[in-house]
């Protein structure tokens, strides 16, 4: 609430938004129904979060959810977490005609490292020792951003500096080498 001061005076509504599988499926729709709830009594409902809520954001699948109920939905476009992490980290992601990749890290691969221009790998936390070889070996030039724009923001300028364990909120920007 540190970021959005005002929500000291709103309703708060807790949904779990579990990662994985069967879970994630009944979550959502147990989420959903609690959100029309509100609805329900005329209420307006508000679904903030980090970054764009149309890029891997947990607020898609609710939004289809909600909208398959009968209900609209509108959404306001964030500033994406990768837009400002390079801001943050004062880099370019793409200039005059390089290509620019927004993966998921995953299952991120040596063959999609190789794809030219620059690449943004998302979710990478839970898998950062895996990502961080990767990386290694696709000679790129590699900066991180943990937990962007939040007071426990961590900047990382080289490969090597970026934990094995770092936060569920750490992005990788990893430029294509120079030739």
């Amino acid at each position: 609430m540190q970021n959005v001061p005002e929500l000291a005076h709103k309703t708060l509504l807790p949904l779990c938004s579990p990662m994985s599988g069967a879970i994630q499926t009944a979550e959502h729709r147990r989420s959903a129904r609690a959100i029309e709830a509100h609805l329900e009594k005329g209420e307006s409902v508000v679904y903030l979060t980090l970054g764009d809520p149309t890029i891997y954001s947990t607020f898609s699948y609710l939004q289809h959810l909600l909208e398959a109920d009968g209900y609209t939905v509108e959404i306001v476009s964030g500033v994406p977490s990768f837009c400002a992490a390079a801001a943050r980290l004062h880099l370019p992601l793409a200039q005059w005609d390089e290509q620019l990749h927004i993966l998921p890290a995953l299952h991120i691969t040596q063959a999609e490292l190789a794809y030219p221009g620059n690449c943004v790998l998302m979710k990478s936390a839970s898998h950062m020792k895996d990502v961080k070889s990767l990386l290694r070996r696709s000679g790129r030039t590699v900066r991180a951003v943990e937990h962007c724009s939040c007071p426990e923001e961590k900047v990382y300028y080289d490969l090597e500096e970026i934990p094995d364990d770092a936060g569920y909120f750490s992005l990788v920007i990893a430029r294509e080498p120079e030739e």
